[in-house]
């Protein structure tokens, strides 16, 4: 009996991969709030590194040299130096998703080129952004991948953000120990605990997080919220019980949840509420500054293919399947610490009333 094969040309298909990769909708909709920020800021797939194994960030700790009042010109040097710089070393994650499509399919729908086009659009259109809400579920709650670093310090001992004060944070990234540099900044996150009353202590975690990542820098625009739902609800709770004392030609609770202080407010669906210590309710608030975050994330720009969510081209599957053709989306890339912590933060205990 002869082999069937899919009648469509790979470039057809191909073209048809590209216009729907550079351009889809979440047929789920649901959102992605922290690769839709990053593609925001600082661009789709930034920033990037070509190749490598090993992935080496030079963190800078502490102070090279003292300085000297010098009121003559002649007062000796302090040469007192020390080093400034401690490597942090990590490994690219990488990770795909096949999209597959069959004569077999083709013969039983007696499907044109376009149609069978359409078939194998409908399944990269839906493959796409459940490997984003797999991503992005990850880096909330470090759950789906074994080799992908991500924010949620609480429930892992490699994860960035952590729900301890500073100086009390206990995580490594990359080798770097928080412990070791306790009193280091920029290696220790801000944190606040709201103590399980929104109603008392909400607000003040708020601006409490919110002033103290003013004093690192930054302008508010560079600054992001994500809060869980319950976490926003009361917030807007809060608002609502005082907008009569506002003017209601510049504020109104509606417009209140959109920015705080300048800085986008995002709801999230992936905040961590299933591990050892976010086992209760989705109670955080986290708070995220750009500029520093735009070195936790690096994706790979060498191979075939784009190290975010790149494609691989449509191609014949060898062996048995000779009627089958597949494409692969693939990651590469990892969370990459550089510094700068002390701009972000985190707020827990703000879920209940």
């Amino acid at each position: 009996m002869s082999q069937t094969s899919l009648t469509v040309d790979d470039d057809f298909l191909n073209s048809q991969a590209f216009a729907i990769h550079d351009k889809f909708r979440d047929s789920d909709h649901v959102e992605t709030p922290f690769l839709n920020e990053q593609d925001r800021v600082l661009g789709k797939g930034k920033p990037s590194q070509k190749g490598g194994a090993r992935w080496i960030s030079k963190v800078q700790l502490g102070e090279h040299s003292n300085t000297v009042e010098d009121p003559t010109g002649f007062a000796a040097s302090d040469l007192n130096i020390s080093g400034i710089e401690k490597s942090a070393v990590f490994r690219p994650f990488m990770a795909k998703r096949a999209v597959v499509i069959s004569s077999e399919e083709a013969d039983m729908s007696s499907a044109s080129n376009e149609e069978q086009a359409e078939i194998a659009s409908r399944r990269l259109q839906k493959t796409l952004p459940s490997f984003r809400r797999e991503l992005e579920e990850h880096v909330w709650k470090m759950n789906k991948f074994a080799n992908y670093g991500g924010l949620n310090g609480s429930d892992s001992s490699s994860g960035f953000v952590e729900h301890r004060a500073i100086g009390a944070q206990t995580n490594s990234l990359g080798g770097l120990s928080k412990v070791t540099h306790a009193t280091t900044p920029g290696i220790q996150n801000l944190f606040y605990d709201a103590a399980g009353s929104a109603n008392a202590n909400l607000l003040k975690g708020i601006h409490t997080l919110q002033t103290r990542a003013r004093m690192y820098g930054g302008s508010p625009g560079d600054r992001c919220w994500f809060a869980s739902e319950s976490g926003l609800v009361n917030y807007r709770n809060i608002i609502g019980a005082n907008e009569r004392f506002m003017s209601k030609d510049a504020l109104d609770a509606g417009r209140m949840e959109l920015a705080i202080g300048g800085s986008p407010v995002i709801p999230n669906l992936y905040m961590p509420n299933s591990g050892a210590v976010t086992g209760g309710a989705d109670s955080e608030w986290s708070f995220l500054h750009w500029d520093f975050m735009a070195g936790f994330f690096k994706w790979s720009v060498s191979g075939i293919t784009d190290g975010y969510f790149g494609r691989t081209k449509w191609r014949g599957v060898s062996g048995q399947y000779v009627d089958v053709r597949v494409m692969h989306v693939k990651l590469r890339g990892q969370f990459v610490f550089v510094g700068g912590l002390n701009a972000c933060g985190l707020m827990i205990g703000a879920d209940t009333w």
